[in-house]
């Protein structure tokens, strides 16, 4: 009887162990749930950022407009560290938009685009300018800056940053009149929009593209205006009136269709299938499987309307429309 008692002891006691090391192995198991944490705020009483952020290794790279950018050190969030800032001389721009392509830095600075070597983040040197137009957005790909300046879009090559070029001839490639501008390339095609005009460029030659369609963006038989887009190939993510993303489907570049749209208000990020766009103070998070019909995975409340966001990583950068401040989330994915 003894022997019996002490047996179902260890019964117990081993089913015990067993459902504590479950209850502690569960959870690892468990799918992640998908969401946004917020790591840190980068909230300075000095500067407000007014464009798009970069990002490379420990360090944000901020456009502050008039005040040039901002290089803050990042790796230690939520506390960061101001380790550098220059001005876009010498032409007194203002900083709007920064790309990084190591080991250069290039600032769309409205007034002219100008090159940094940023080899030592916290040592940034101008290299060179080039300021033959204004400088509204840009794209860098393959040695060559696209340069879309209030309609006109110009070709300028950075093989030597010291000396940028323009190449091709800037009047073949008018736009439209307006400062809606946005430019974007992928396998050397390239895409871009004003407020009242789309085209698409085949940019195999940079020296001389060759438009290949230019579309409308259509609601209730209406042409509308719209304010930019996001890619993720075959789909382009079009904003425009009506608070609402379009979508094109440009698997045909020479034929692009529109085959859908979502209400969506604010600006969109897109990475893979998924989406991240401001919808009012929220930023969401949705599943575009369906291009047309987005599911909604997640919500944040950023309690500040969005100026601009990037996605690099795992990490959303995005800059407050009020506030100025850049506030950097962790995103989990599903």
């Amino acid at each position: 009887m003894k022997q019996n008692s002490q047996k179902l002891s260890l019964v117990i006691g081993g089913m015990l162990i067993v459902a504590v090391l479950l209850g502690a192995l569960l959870p690892l198991f468990k799918p992640k749930q998908p969401g946004f944490a917020l790591v840190g705020q980068i909230d300075s009483a000095n500067w407000n950022a007014l464009g798009l952020v970069d990002v490379i290794g420990d360090y944000l790279y901020v456009p502050v407009g008039h005040d040039g950018v901002r290089v803050v050190n990042i790796g230690n969030l939520p506390q960061w560290d101001e380790v550098a800032a220059f001005t876009v001389p010498p032409f007194q721009g203002e900083a709007v938009k920064i790309v990084i392509r190591d080991p250069y830095a290039y600032i769309a600075a409205t007034t002219s685009l100008a090159i940094y070597d940023v080899t030592n983040p916290e040592q940034p040197a101008l290299v060179g300018t080039w300021n033959e137009r204004e400088v509204w957005d840009i794209e860098v790909a393959d040695g060559i800056v696209y340069v879309m300046s209030r309609g006109a879009l110009f070709v300028v090559d950075v093989s030597d940053p010291r000396q940028p070029q323009t190449i091709g001839d800037p009047e073949y490639y008018f736009i439209g009149s307006d400062s809606s501008n946005q430019v974007v390339t992928r396998d050397h095609l390239l895409f871009v929009n004003t407020s009242s005009q789309r085209k698409i460029f085949d940019a195999t030659d940079s020296g001389q593209l060759q438009e290949l369609s230019s579309f409308e963006v259509i609601f209730q038989d209406i042409p509308l205006f719209t304010y930019g887009f996001a890619l993720a190939h075959p789909y382009l993510y079009v904003i425009g009136e009506y608070e609402r993303h379009y979508v094109m489907d440009v698997s045909d570049p020479q034929q692009p269709r529109q085959i859908g749209q979502f209400v969506l208000p604010g600006m969109m990020v897109v990475s893979g299938h998924y989406g991240f766009g401001s919808f009012r103070l929220d930023l969401q998070m949705l599943d575009l499987t369906n291009p047309v019909s987005p599911v909604k995975l997640a919500s944040y409340n950023l309690g500040d309307g969005v100026r601009d966001m990037a996605f690099v990583g795992n990490r959303l950068y995005v800059t407050g429309l009020r506030s100025g401040a850049v506030m950097v989330l962790d995103v989990q994915l599903e």
